[in-house]
């Protein structure tokens, strides 16, 4: 989907929150497979989020670039084959770390995973192309099938200008 963060802001917090269920990967081990993606139209990721490996699924994410070589949780296995996840991630560039990782489950609140320091960076204003389930950007969409996510992606969330606190994710996620 296309859509247009107003020229000459720079969006220094934004939110992105999604349920997912993540199936078993046909052939090799899937890497940096995106669940929202976000570039702008020259293809530079604005931002990514996604995880890391079929192996380990740790939250990964990338601001101002792409996925790799964002940060990520140093938790482990946090999506689970054939399981209702919600997971989100704030970013504030005025936080003491500032993206932050949160898990949560049909049966349990979401709750803070993580929060990592990724010195300071804010989103460029303009068109921007929104992806869900793959890369937005169209080199790596068409290039690495990987970048695709496998499994299923429902009611996703995308705050621009907000980092939502915890109290909000929790509301986001029983709506």
């Amino acid at each position: 989907a296309g859509l247009v963060i107003p020229s000459g802001v720079a969006i220094t917090k934004f939110t992105v929150a999604a349920w997912v269920r993540r199936v078993a990967s046909v052939g090799a081990e899937r890497e940096l497979a995106r669940i929202v993606s976000l570039s702008d139209p020259s293809d530079v990721p604005l931002f990514e989020l996604g995880y890391n490996k079929d192996s380990e699924t740790k939250l990964q994410v990338g601001v101002g670039g792409a996925l790799s070589p964002g940060k990520m949780t140093t938790a482990r296995d946090l999506l689970p084959l054939d399981t209702w996840v919600f997971v989100a991630m704030t970013y504030d560039d005025m936080a003491a770390r500032e993206a932050c990782f949160y898990f949560g489950s049909e049966a349990k609140e979401v709750e803070l995973v993580e929060c990592v320091d990724y010195n300071g960076r804010a989103l460029r204003g303009g068109p921007a192309r929104l992806s869900v389930g793959n890369a937005a950007a169209e080199v790596a969409r068409l290039g690495a099938k990987s970048a695709m996510f496998p499994g299923d992606i429902d009611n996703v969330t995308v705050y621009l200008g907000v980092a939502l606190d915890a109290t909000e994710l929790v509301k986001l996620q029983r709506d």
